[in-house]
């Protein structure tokens, strides 16, 4: 997933930043640089970004958007399977970029999606890598 891509999903979610969609530090003053800032995050995030795609290629769609577990929860399954740290933003413009629909979780920082959680809870971890270059290691 390249910069641009994440820049792509950005567009359609304006408040993504790295940390899920919107602040939540509380009051300031320059809402906007902040915002810019946390954004600059995820747009450097374009490895594991890919390495997330890559992962969401084995979970299949579901026909309606699940409830539960929202994408603070599908983080950490991805973290599991894929052996690294996933920040919640990072899962959701990973999970927007591979079609996947979604809607926010009301005003929170998380959004919902239609993922079958058959697939997700397919109990092996597997290898996670682009082109020739290996960027995950196998864990067993």
């Amino acid at each position: 997933m390249r910069r641009e891509d994440i820049l792509a999903v950005i567009d359609r979610v304006p408040e993504l930043t790295y940390f899920g969609v919107g602040l939540y530090e509380g009051p300031c003053e320059d809402y906007e640089e902040k915002l810019r800032q946390k954004q600059e995050q995820l747009l450097e995030s374009s490895a594991i970004c890919t390495k997330v795609c890559e992962w969401l290629a084995t979970v299949k769609p579901s026909k309606t958007i699940n409830r539960y577990p929202t994408s603070y929860g599908l983080k950490h399954t991805a973290e599991w399977h894929i052996g690294e740290y996933v920040s919640n933003g990072v899962f959701i413009a990973a999970a927007i970029h591979c079609g996947f629909r979604y809607r926010r979780d009301g005003d929170s920082a998380n959004m919902l999606f239609a993922m079958s959680e058959r697939s997700l809870n397919r109990p092996t971890r597997i290898t996670v890598t682009t082109g020739p270059q290996e960027l995950g290691s196998a864990i067993r």
